[in-house]
């Protein structure tokens, strides 16, 4: 039996991940400078998970930078 690896989160779970609502991930989706990677399927907004990952981590380092 093989086991389905989970590639996307939907915006909920991306929200729900990052602790914010779905507002604040709307406007980090929609910001000029760095938005957070997705994809739109149909209606469906998704966020790939890698992508999702690097992002945090650039934001972090940003942070610190700061």
């Amino acid at each position: 039996m093989s086991e389905t690896v989970k590639r996307v989160f939907s915006r909920e779970e991306t929200a729900e991940t990052m602790g914010i609502g779905l507002i604040t991930l709307d406007a980090l989706i929609r910001r000029q400078d760095d938005p957070l990677p997705h994809i739109r399927v149909g209606r469906r907004v998704l966020i790939p998970i890698r992508e999702f990952d690097d992002w945090l981590s650039r934001q972090a380092e940003k942070a610190v930078a700061s």
